[in-house]
């Protein structure tokens, strides 16, 4: 039952939070949804969660409008420009702004609607081709300086996806360059609300948790396997 596999997640969050000196409450989760259908959001719902992820926009588009408005929608994959349309009045954060020119049309199209969208900047910290993010810090603060310009826009920390290793050591590294980057963020803006380190998947939130994320994406812990589509 979803609500064991709920339960379970939250157990380990808790220990992994106060094992490292911190309280489970300041972690938050992103149940992530890709490919899961209308009927288990629901019962996620159900057991109480609110915050859900989708990585695909047609996805999001099909599902989340069947959804209680309540939901909040937290977009988390890589963002083509020509879907960012599809986004306001459906995601309140997107969590994987990777270049300056999205995070421009994200505020257009949302200012457009009258909205305002949460934004976390997307590192690439495992160096993988097959990851999106900025590739440097640097990158990563000119995308910042823009974005704090931009007044649909609300900057709110950064993200990463850890490197597909079982070597804790290479991913604790990167979960830490992230929290150096975040740290770093939050020092140089402190007028704005730079509040989320979001870290750890299914395979790596406990270690995400340990390096200090705020906020962890667990999905298949959840919901079970991803279907192969």
């Amino acid at each position: 039952m979803f609500s064991d596999r709920l339960k379970e997640l939250q157990d380990r969050v808790r220990n992994a939070a106060e094992g490292s000196g911190r309280s489970a409450e300041d972690i938050v989760v992103v149940a992530v949804t890709k490919t899961v259908p209308v009927e288990r959001i629901r019962e996620a719902y159900d057991c109480g969660l609110r915050i859900f992820g989708e990585s695909r926009v047609q996805e999001a588009v099909e599902k989340y409008p069947q959804l209680p408005e309540d939901i909040e929608l937290h977009f988390i994959g890589h963002l083509q420009s020509n879907k960012v349309k599809h986004l306001p009045g459906l995601a309140r954060w997107v969590q994987s702004v990777d270049r300056i020119e999205i995070a421009e049309k994200l505020a257009a199209r949302y200012r457009n609607h009258g909205e305002t969208v949460q934004v976390l900047l997307e590192l690439n910290t495992s160096g993988e081709s097959t990851k999106h993010g900025f590739e440097s810090i640097d990158q990563a603060f000119e995308a910042a300086a823009a974005i704090v310009k931009l007044d649909a826009l609300e900057l709110r920390g950064a993200m990463t996806i850890g490197p597909f290793t079982n070597d804790e050591q290479q991913i604790r590294a990167a979960f830490a360059y992230l929290r150096g980057f975040y740290k770093r963020l939050q020092s140089a803006y402190p007028d704005h609300a730079v509040d989320t380190l979001s870290m750890g998947m299914s395979n790596d939130f406990e270690l995400a948790i340990q390096e200090g994320a705020t906020m962890i994406r667990p999905g298949s812990v959840l919901f079970g396997p991803r279907d192969s589509q």
